[in-house]
């Protein structure tokens, strides 16, 4: 967006709204997110708060991940997102599956219906849609999904937005105790 002229405007840090954030029309919205999505920039996307950490350790005691992202379904955006992965996770992860952007996440879940795998999201709804399948969903609480609670008695936990990978970690080994 920087690029485009375009800053962010001040105190916006916390907003997922490219419409709020950078003050940018409706109707130009998912032109520049489709955009950003199909481009070489998601190649170098930095990890998340300290998921670098916790996911290589989890990989390091036997476990894969499988990365479900509505990113785009472009071959392209999967070659960069996939690239990206690689860079930062190693072989944690075992499967990346890159769909249409912004799709709804359900109807894909399915494949792993009542397997009690972790589905970890931060969109709520997609979230609600794993645990009604018998996933055991984890919510990361982000500035603009904090709000969304109505189907929290669904969810495993929601993690804290500033360090949620060691609360997952946590969260699985407690799983693996108890199994």
């Amino acid at each position: 967006m920087h690029e485009k002229g375009m800053p962010p405007l001040p105190n916006t840090e916390d907003i997922y709204s490219v419409i709020k954030r950078f003050e940018v029309q409706a109707k130009h919205k998912a032109e520049l997110v489709k955009e950003f999505n199909h481009s070489d920039y998601i190649r170098d996307l930095h990890p998340f708060a300290d998921a670098r950490e916790y996911v290589t350790k989890l990989n390091e005691e036997g476990y894969k991940f499988i990365v479900i992202t509505s990113l785009s379904d472009d071959p392209r955006a999967f070659d960069n997102r996939a690239h990206n992965l690689k860079k930062h996770y190693g072989d944690a992860v075992m499967e990346l599956h890159c769909l249409p952007m912004g799709i709804h996440k359900g109807e894909f879940l399915k494949r792993w219906k009542d397997t009690g795998l972790f589905w970890i999201e931060d969109h709520v709804e997609n979230a609600a849609a794993g645990a009604d399948l018998g996933l055991r969903s984890i919510v990361i609480d982000h500035p603009y999904n904090t709000q969304f609670t109505k189907h929290d008695h669904k969810l495993t936990a929601r993690v804290n937005y500033a360090k949620p990978w060691s609360e997952i970690y946590e969260l699985v080994k407690e799983a693996e105790e108890n199994e």
